[in-house]
């Protein structure tokens, strides 16, 4: 039989804490941690904790037409102890819901995992909000592949006419159509972690529907001055304003 006696801390005992930070890639899950036995905590030590994406394929019907969305999602998690060089756990599948992660150093991480990548409204926009805002929703079209959600962070850069050239893309309406490439006014990016550790900015390729304003036309390979993206509210106004774009 054991007997315990409550008591208040020792004098001069101070809780501990940790925080958790993103260094580098993307993640629309969170991580978090419980400490379990406190008395074998490492104090003072660094843990990095890495994860390693894969592909999911969509699901085909029994004509062999893709129906949903491929989409990239975790493969497994490595913990590593960076102040000793000690691997605590490595390639474990301990994100998923169902698992629990391993109890390690007196404490174990927990995972609240996204499983299909969503845009984050409340990072998507322009950066003034003295313009139109920004509608960017996952586009799709009745009998053609509905393509592959690709977490990361994005950017549009709106310039001068020409200053960007959309790549042609195939959609069956019916029959096969061609949107050809064409002179827009606008570029996007995407942001990539490098071999280095660096976050850098690779240009992202991009099909034009162009339906708005005048000289739009979708299958057309139009100009320079009517392939336009435009951030005004007045989408039929005489040209673009370079000032509000950012």
């Amino acid at each position: 039989m054991a007997v315990v006696t409550p008591s208040q801390a020792a004098a001069g005992y101070t809780e501990g804490g940790a925080q958790i930070e993103r260094m580098q890639g993307f993640a629309s899950g969170e991580v978090g941690y419980r400490v379990i036995d406190p008395t074998v905590l490492e104090d003072g030590h660094r843990y990095r904790v890495t994860f390693r994406d894969t592909r999911v394929l969509g699901r085909v019907n029994t004509s062999g037409r893709q129906i949903t969305q491929d989409t990239i999602r975790t493969r497994d998690v490595t913990l590593v102890d960076l102040t000793d060089g000690e691997t605590l756990f490595s390639n474990s599948d301990a994100w998923r819901p169902e698992r629990d992660a391993p109890i390690t150093d007196g404490f174990q991480l927990a995972f609240d995992p996204v499983f299909f990548t969503g845009r984050i409204p409340d990072s998507t926009g322009w950066r003034s909000t003295d313009i139109k805002p920004l509608t960017a929703d996952v586009f799709s079209f009745a009998g053609n592949p509905p393509g592959t959600r690709t977490p990361a962070d994005y950017r549009i850069e709106v310039g001068a006419p020409g200053s960007g050239r959309s790549t042609d893309l195939t959609l069956v309406i019916g029959a096969p159509r061609t949107l050809p490439a064409k002179p827009t006014n606008f570029r996007v990016f995407r942001t990539v972690v490098d071999g280095a550790g660096n976050a850098v900015e690779v240009p992202v390729a991009y099909a034009f529907y162009d339906v708005t304003g005048p000289g739009a036309d979708p299958f057309g390979p139009g100009d320079a001055a009517t392939n336009l993206l435009s951030t005004e509210y007045d989408i039929g106004g005489s040209g673009i304003d370079d000032t509000d774009r950012n």
